[in-house]
């Protein structure tokens, strides 16, 4: 689970200055395009439509319903920036069809 990309601090508290203030890159999170399980149902493949800033424990960027979905001891890989492997665990209750929701702030463009 634990990614090689780098993360991003980001300050809680920015000095004044007198200097004029210039705004930050916007950034968005990358949207999901295809969730699909495996032929054999033990993992869903997901893409998205651009690269991810890849956060250390995957199944993070889902809110915490759709992580329950996922049974006991899931995990989450992501195998290059814009693909996420859910790997089911025991118990798993998700099935086509259901809707897989990502927590936006968990992640971001790369």
């Amino acid at each position: 689970m634990p990614s090689n990309s780098p993360s991003t601090a980001c300050p809680s508290q920015i000095p004044t200055t007198n200097s004029p203030i210039t705004s930050a890159p916007t950034y968005s999170a990358p949207m999901p395009i295809k969730a699909q399980f495996t032929d054999d149902y033990s993992s869903i493949v997901l893409s998205f439509d651009k690269e991810s800033n890849t956060p250390a424990h995957g199944c993070h960027v889902f809110t915490n319903s759709t992580s329950k979905t996922f049974g006991s001891g899931a995990r989450c890989t992501w195998t290059d920036p814009t693909t996420l492997t859910v790997f089911l665990g025991v118990g798993f209750t998700i099935s086509p069809n259901d809707t897989v929701t990502i927590e936006k702030d968990n992640f971001r463009e790369k």
